[in-house]
């Protein structure tokens, strides 16, 4: 018997009923209210069964018709949709059918009555009959709800709609407020229309309202410009402009030299008026001004309005030549403090000779004197040119403009003054400028300059620089004298080795600039600088200076004390930063002097900032990570039973105890120490058959081979820049320094004494800046560790890779065709290894007869 169903439709409107449909059913319709959702609800159905709704509204057929999947998981099936979606008013027709098996069955059917239009009211307030703006509201008072956006387009009765602006309302409580401005309307007058549209949810566009409203647009703004007293600023105003948010910018050039100065300005408002001051110095132009308005309202800028103003240029004044000299070749400029709008900030007198054109042209910057600025012109500045000279005057003034305000010219006759020495002490206090003038003869010119204070135990000899026809001149350190009080400074002619003196002077030093630091040859990528302190001034005989060395990072934990070396009067010191973990950022340097009676003084202190770009290539972590400077220590370890490599074949060698090369041959075994035993017992030594350091020396063995021959590490062919193929070309080129060396057991040493095969790739792998360590040399030597090409292998931090993905550099790792590792060998690429082997240090296939099992492959730079 087959159930009889019932259908409950809930959306907040009214219900009727079809005929299909009972009364008992209908009693069962809840309604509810969800923003227009349609909830249906379908009872007494089958769990299994596979239920769809027909739901389209009756205004226009079934041209709407959609279909529905309904939710049976529980007793009922239910659906919940957007009645929105059809578009439509009126009676909705709802039919349920169960797609359970191939054919549909109607299950159920009934009907609903849906309004889902939006009304409301529009009024028009807050008019401004002056600004031309007005403000449009609309309320909605039905289905407020499916309200998504309120659009307002407004425009003018003049010209059609080629005014029309469509606004987004914003919504303000339950209203959708605008307003309208005459700005955005050409500021015309007149009737203005207004239309109110409303989207809904689904997208749709419904007609509101229209309205219109009277407008009558003031558009009497005001832009003017107002420069101060001294025109070192402008005010530029924009009065009564009412657009609402307008976007101003203004754009304000001086005419001198095009736009070459236009600079855009931002204004700050206060209400309808906006300002903003325009600083000369921006512009540093005198003459006519352009001001334009622009409003970059929506995106596309709309002139608004220009305007001018104008900067007085700064007076003309002629300059006048005054106390020419022609023996001594100077001439005075003279020229009187012309008028400014602003204060004058400065003189220049630009100088060049017509002989030489302008290649001699020198600026001069001329002294203040009461209103008078003045300048001695010396025309050994100007390769003692003789004729005419031209000289024009520039002033500057606070308002940053500088220009021409006068010139004249003067005639320069030959002097026929005898040579004379000049000195001047610069204001630097670190040196003094010598001139020897009126000397034309040729030859060299030297300057010997020593203080008095010592008599001439400080006296240099210092080369002159020829400056002009008949000018010369030097600058001579004070660091080199390093006195005060009187100096001598004598003029000599050099030719043919002969000297002829040519004039003398005298100059006082008071004051010298002493004991300050400087730096100078900072190269990041190497990570150096050089420190230096200038002109030691010390309160006794000093023994020597030393520098305090550290950064800011981790407090003093990379302090560094280091000696200088003495240059004359200065001391110097070569900072390396990896003393200092190669850090970037601020060292701070003090610098002490030792006196001979055994005290030390703080002479002088400062900082630096200091950049070491990072390395340029580094393996990635865990990997052997590549290092600026490798130490494995020494080897001053006793020799015995079972101990190998070079210092041992250097007692078998001694000896006489046989052959130290091949397998076997550097290995302290029965033979090696009975040979030990019988020298001993010859010195008279303790007979014990252990090489100390004692019997070591005794067999005439340098006590320096004891610590270092067993402790050898290449060294670097690489530095922080350098690339990865940089570091693996350094591993091969110092390999290749070894091809020939005999092969010996447990060593690796310096090329020319013997290695095996784990020896070459530790001394290839450190000129490259990888060190394997525990892995190393030292180690290598003690009994248990001839084989470390089996550690390598073992080494996490070593990267193992394919044989087919084998390249140039990697370490090619050997076993004895059970597994076991016996050794290594470095590849050369095109299926080559450069090993040793015994007996020698030899380049072979990478797979042959005597070595055909490889194990793997290690990448040491990946």
């Amino acid at each position: 018997m087959r159930k009889v169903a019932s259908v409950v439709l809930g959306i907040g409107f009214s219900l009727a009923s079809l005929g299909v449909v009972s009364q008992a059913q209908a009693d069962q319709v809840s309604t509810t209210v969800n923003e227009g959702n349609l909830q249906l609800s379908v009872a007494d159905v089958n769990h299994d069964g596979v239920y769809k709704a027909a739901i389209w509204g009756e205004a226009s057929g079934q041209n709407d018709i959609q279909w529905y999947d309904l939710n049976n998981q529980t007793t009922n099936a239910t659906l919940t949709t957007q009645l929105l979606n059809h578009h439509e008013n009126g009676v909705y027709q709802v039919h349920i059918y169960d797609f359970k098996n191939q054919h549909p069955q109607f299950v159920a059917a009934t009907q609903v009555s849906v309004d889902l239009s939006i009304e409301g009211q529009t009024v028009i307030d807050q008019v401004d009959s002056i600004g031309g703006n007005y403000q449009v509201t609309f309320t909605p008072n039905k289905n407020a709800n499916l309200i998504k956006e309120v659009l307002i387009p407004t425009w003018t009765d003049q010209n059609g709609q080629d005014d029309i602006v469509w606004h987004m309302a914003k919504k303000v409580g339950n209203n959708w407020q605008a307003t309208i401005a005459s700005s955005e309307h050409n500021f015309e007058t007149g009737q203005y229309r207004t239309h109110v549209y409303v989207r809904d949810l689904t997208g749709q566009l419904h007609f509101m309202a229209e309205k219109t409203q009277q407008v009558t647009a003031d558009t009497a703004f005001k832009l003017s410009a107002t420069a101060d007293n001294t025109q070192k600023t402008t005010q530029i105003q924009l009065q009564n402009y009412r657009v609402v948010q307008p976007d101003l910018k203004f754009a304000v050039w001086g005419e001198a030299n095009g736009q070459n100065d236009i600079q855009w300005y931002s204004p700050t408002q206060q209400g309808n008026n906006w300002q903003f001051t325009v600083n000369t110095n921006n512009h540093r132009e005198s003459g006519s001004y352009q001001v334009h308005v622009y409003d970059f309202k929506g995106g596309k800028p709309k002139l608004v309005g220009t305007t001018t103003f104008s900067i007085q240029p700064i007076a003309e004044a002629s300059p006048v030549i005054t106390a020419q000299d022609d023996n001594n070749q100077t001439f005075d400029i003279q020229l009187s403090a012309p008028q400014s709008p602003a204060a004058l900030t400065g003189v220049k007198f630009a100088v060049w000779s017509e002989a030489s054109g302008q290649d001699d042209l020198k600026w001069y910057d001329a002294k203040l004197n009461g209103n008078q600025y003045t300048y001695q012109v010396d025309t050994a500045n100007h390769k003692d040119s003789i004729g005419k000279y031209f000289v024009h005057a520039y002033t500057s003034d606070e308002r940053g403009i500088f220009q021409i305000v006068g010139h004249t010219t003067l005639n320069v006759t030959e002097s026929k003054a005898a040579p004379q020495l000049l000195a001047t002490v610069n204001p630097d206090k670190e040196t003094v400028t010598l001139k020897l003038k009126h000397w034309s003869e040729g030859g060299e010119v030297l300057l010997p300059t020593w203080g008095e204070k010592d008599g001439q135990n400080d006296i240099q000899w210092y080369a002159a620089n020829k400056i002009g026809r008949s000018s010369w001149q030097t600058v001579v350190p004070l660091g080199n004298h390093m006195e005060l009080g009187t100096y001598n400074a004598h003029a000599y002619s050099r030719r043919n080795n002969q000297l002829q003196i040519l004039g003398q002077t005298q100059f006082n030093i008071t004051d010298i600039k002493a004991n300050f630091i400087t730096f100078s040859n900072q190269d990041p990528n190497a990570g150096t600088f050089t420190a230096t302190l200038n002109n030691l001034l010390a309160n006794g005989a000093v023994k020597g200076v030393r520098m305090a060395v550290w950064t800011d990072h981790n407090g003093q934990d990379d302090l560094k004390w280091y000696n200088t070396t003495k240059q004359n009067h200065n001391y110097v010191l070569n900072v390396n930063t990896k003393n200092h973990h190669y850090e970037s950022g601020l060292y701070y340097v003090h610098v002490y002097v030792d006196y001979t009676n055994g005290s030390s003084q703080l002479i002088a202190y400062t900082t630096t900032n200091v950049k070491v770009n990072p390395r340029r290539y580094q393996n990635p972590a865990p990997y052997y990570q590549i290092k600026d400077e490798i130490n494995i220590g020494d080897s001053g370890y006793n020799l015995s039973y079972g101990y190998e490599g070079l210092k041992v074949a250097k007692v078998i060698q001694r000896l006489g105890a046989g052959s130290y090369i091949g397998m076997g041959g550097a290995h302290y075994g029965p033979r090696t120490q009975f040979a030990v035993r019988q020298f001993q017992a010859r010195s008279g030594l303790p007979v014990n058959g252990v090489v100390d350091l004692r019997t070591w020396k005794a067999m005439g063995l340098s006590e320096y081979d004891w610590y270092h021959l067993g402790a050898y590490v290449s060294p670097l062919r690489v530095n922080r820049q350098s690339s990865r193929s940089d570091h693996i070309e350094a591993m091969i080129s110092r390999a290749y320094d070894y091809l020939g060396d005999p092969y010996v057991i447990g060593a690796s040493g310096a090329p020319g004494l013997g290695l095996d095969c784990s020896g070459l790739a530790m001394q290839a792998l450190y000129a490259a800046g990888l060190d394997m360590s525990p892995i190393n040399p030292i180690r290598h030597a003690l009994p248990g560790y001839e084989y470390e090409s089996r550690n390598m292998w073992a080494s996490p931090q070593l990267m193992k890779v394919p044989y087919g993905a084998r390249q140039r550099g990697d370490l090619i790792f050997y076993h004895d065709g059970r597994g076991t590792v016996i050794h290594v060998a470095i590849y050369l690429g095109n299926n080559q290894v450069i090993e040793s082997w015994p007996n020698r240090v030899m380049i072979s296939p990478i797979v042959d007869w005597q070595h055909p099992y490889v194990l793997g492959v290690g990448r040491p730079f990946i």
